[in-house]
């Protein structure tokens, strides 16, 4: 099933859930002051500037305990319900590929544990599907009201109250682990310790961040046998965390595989949707997380498409370069046509240059490289 199609099935699933989709924010303040009554209203608006303000005193834990009943709860996550949306879709998608990609005998008894479910829409919903019948879900929340939301429902889920911030699992042997939004990366960050550095793990806020995530990454380690995966979709504001997170994880036993980093953007945010693998600790070079990050802010085609002379241009430019593949086909008309496969220090680099004045270059993340060769059906 297409996550397009996934996404259908699941949009008209969070609307009878009573999530307002497309987000439409004057509409669920009003939806939700009418639940709460003004006077909830008032208390409950003022927790969430005190949180926005970056009030020390209130986090995000400090929202979800002012909405106590489930219509409540789903108004609120309404505010994110786009988003919501496509993280449902791409976890549907990419457990789907990962069930098919299976033997037969090792789908009998998979095992998925979703962390951070709040009241429970993402593992409800895929319980749902035929395709996942086979699979026993455990769903995993320190929000105690929010978990009792979730057992109304009566989906074929378990349960299970865990703070997995703080406490190691009293479980284990999972398959996949599905995180979708399950680390708030919005505490205020010292960035002024990034300027003028070489290196962002030398910065403070890079061992900052790091530290923040460590414990949540082995924790949901301890969660899944050798072999096992983690999907997780997380906001992550900029580079800083993006390479704290990857190397908590690669500490914790997960390996981010950079082949399968996607992007959901929407609401004018870019969020980035990863597969770790369990694996032993190892390390990426920080340019080579970084020319992954930074591909995939180049957001026209794959790679990043620069076309004609701004391609040309583009390509002369960007120095030093090493040449690792070079092809040249000539036409019956007498056109020329080359394609370069370089590197530039982060990057990997594809250029074709014809001499009708055609001109096309993309940028790939360095790991990229041996994947590419030289083409001339651009």
């Amino acid at each position: 099933m297409s996550i397009l199609v996934y996404k259908k099935i699941l949009s008209e699933y969070l609307r009878e859930k009573g999530l307002v989709i497309p987000s439409q924010h004057e509409l669920i303040e009003r939806k939700l002051q009418k639940a709460m009554g003004k006077r909830k209203y008032a208390e409950y608006a003022e927790v969430c500037e005190r949180v926005h303000n970056g009030d020390p005193r209130y986090t995000i834990d400090s929202i979800y305990t002012a909405v106590m009943t489930k219509e409540e709860a789903h108004l609120l996550f309404s505010h994110q319900s786009d988003v919501a949306l496509e993280c449902f879709a791409w976890m549907a998608s990419n457990l789907h590929r990962y069930v098919t990609s299976r033997s037969v005998s090792s789908q009998k008894a998979l095992r998925v544990a979703e962390v951070g479910c709040a009241t429970g829409l993402l593992s409800a919903a895929l319980s749902g599907f035929k395709e996942f019948q086979h699979i026993t879900f455990t769903a995993y929340d320190r929000q105690d009201h929010f978990l009792e939301m979730a057992r109304e429902e009566g989906a074929r889920v378990d349960f299970v109250s865990w703070n997995y911030a703080s406490e190691n699992p009293l479980d284990g042997g999972f398959d996949v682990v599905l995180a979708s939004l399950a680390i708030d990366f919005h505490a205020v960050i010292p960035r002024h310790h990034e300027i003028g550095s070489t290196s962002l793990r030398e910065t403070e806020s890079y061992k900052y961040l790091k530290g923040q995530s460590s414990s949540v990454l082995q924790n949901w380690r301890l969660l899944v046998k050798e072999g096992g995966v983690l999907m997780a979709i997380l906001r992550l504001p900029s580079l800083l965390e993006f390479l704290a997170l990857a190397d908590a994880a690669s500490t914790a036993g997960w390996q981010i595989d950079l082949d399968q980093l996607q992007w959901i953007e929407v609401d004018d945010q870019r969020i980035p949707a990863m597969v770790f693998k369990t694996g032993a600790p190892i390390l990426r070079e920080e340019k080579e997380l970084a020319s992954a990050w930074m591909a995939g802010s180049l957001r026209a085609g794959n790679g990043g498409i620069y076309s004609n002379d701004a391609a040309t241009a583009l390509y002369r430019l960007l120095e030093p370069k090493e040449v690792m593949k070079e092809g040249k086909m000539e036409y019956p008309d007498g056109n020329v046509m080359i394609s370069v496969v370089a590197r530039c220090g982060p990057f990997a680099l594809q250029f074709a240059e014809a001499t009708t004045g055609f001109g096309r270059l993309e940028i790939h993340p360095i790991h990229k490289l041996a994947q590419l060769e030289p083409k001339f059906d651009w």
